[in-house]
């Protein structure tokens, strides 16, 4: 028995011995945490146009072509205004027209049409294919006016010969007032 003893006694100093190399089970550790953030978006946008009621006759009654015959010496107007939301701390975008190429149809060359824009209460620019500004967050809440009128000439100075064309007595002439586009592009913030 004495061997085996020693034997129990040499396993468990050996063990000892293993744990001991091993060094201590005890250790540092430290952390830290860094908060996060939450990362928002700013807003580039124009609304849909406002045009109040449409088109207008001279005396202000609402019109509405799809059932309204024009006759020579009518004037109509109309009056849409686009709002824009720009922001963002960085925000820089280019306000751009695309106005109509012209009145197209059988009536076209019988109507006048002028159009004019006014940008954020600035003065009337005739509505062409234009660059309108620039804006940035400044300009947030800004609008853009868009004037239009088309006139069916009346009198004997006007060359108004659809008065005496067959299709004039039919009713069948026609002019479509293509649409104005607004666009509103951002620009590179870090070109």
């Amino acid at each position: 028995m004495r061997n085996s003893i020693k034997a129990a006694l040499a396993a468990t100093t050996g063990a000892a011995l293993l744990l001991g190399g091993a060094g201590s089970l005890a250790y540092w550790q430290d952390v830290e945490t860094e908060t996060g953030d939450t990362v928002t978006t700013g807003v580039l946008d124009v609304t849909a146009p406002d045009c109040e009621d449409g088109w207008v006759d001279e005396t202000a009654d609402l019109v509405d072509f799809s059932n309204y015959l024009v006759v020579p010496g009518e004037v109509f107007t109309q009056q849409c205004t686009f709002t824009f939301a720009a922001t963002g701390d960085n925000l820089s975008a280019d306000i751009g027209l695309v106005a109509p190429s012209a009145l197209t149809g059988t009536l076209a060359g019988e109507l006048t049409y002028t159009a004019t824009y006014t940008w954020d209460g600035g003065a009337p620019v005739a509505l062409d294919d234009a660059a309108v500004a620039t804006i940035t967050n400044v300009n947030n809440g800004d609008t853009l006016v868009i004037d239009m009128e088309i006139e069916l000439p009346f009198g004997v100075a006007v060359d108004n010969g659809s008065n005496n064309g067959a299709e004039f007595g039919a009713g069948t002439l026609q002019a479509v007032v293509e649409d104005v586009v607004v666009t509103v592009t951002q620009t590179d913030p870090n070109p």
